[in-house]
C-alpha cells in the first residue's frame, strides 16, 4: 500500500499537532491502509475532545459498521447527534455563521437578486 499521503501528514502533524483536520484527515489515511484500530483511537480522541469534532463520530460509526459492529456504531451515531445538538458544538465548523464566527458580521447578507422581470415575459 502506498503510505506517501500518510508520512506527509504526520510530517505536518509534527509541526502543528494541534490542528484537529489533520488529525482527522490522519485517521482517515489509516482506514484506507486497512489500520482500522489505529484510526478508530485516532477518531476517538477527536470525538472526546471541547468541543468534540462531529464528524469523528460519523466516521468512527462507518468504520464500527464494516466490521460488523453495528450496535456500536449506533452508540458513536447516536453521540454524535447529541455532540451536533449540545450547545457547545458551533457550526463553525461547517459552515461560517455570523453568530459563531466574528469575521463574518462585517459581510453583507446574502446576495438578492433586484431585477424585476415583468409579467408576461417568463412565457
Amino acid at each position: 500500500m502506498d503510505t506517501v499521503r500518510l508520512e506527509k501528514i504526520e510530517a505536518m502533524l509534527a509541526e502543528d499537532p494541534a490542528d484537529t483536520f489533520l488529525r482527522y484527515s490522519r485517521s482517515m489515511e489509516l482506514a484506507k491502509l486497512g489500520r482500522t484500530a489505529e484510526s478508530l483511537k485516532g477518531l476517538e480522541e477527536l470525538a472526546s475532545e471541547d468541543p468534540p469534532y462531529v464528524p469523528a463520530f460519523f466516521m468512527a460509526a462507518q468504520q464500527l459498521a464494516q466490521g460488523g459492529l453495528t450496535a456500536e456504531a449506533a452508540e458513536q451515531l447516536q453521540a454524535g447527534i447529541v455532540a451536533a445538538e449540545s450547545k457547545s458544538f458551533c457550526r463553525r465548523q461547517w459552515q461560517p455563521h455570523r453568530r459563531c464566527n466574528p469575521y463574518t458580521t462585517h459581510l453583507p447578507m446574502p446576495f438578492r437578486s433586484r431585477a424585476r422581470i415583468p409579467p408576461g415575459r417568463l412565457r
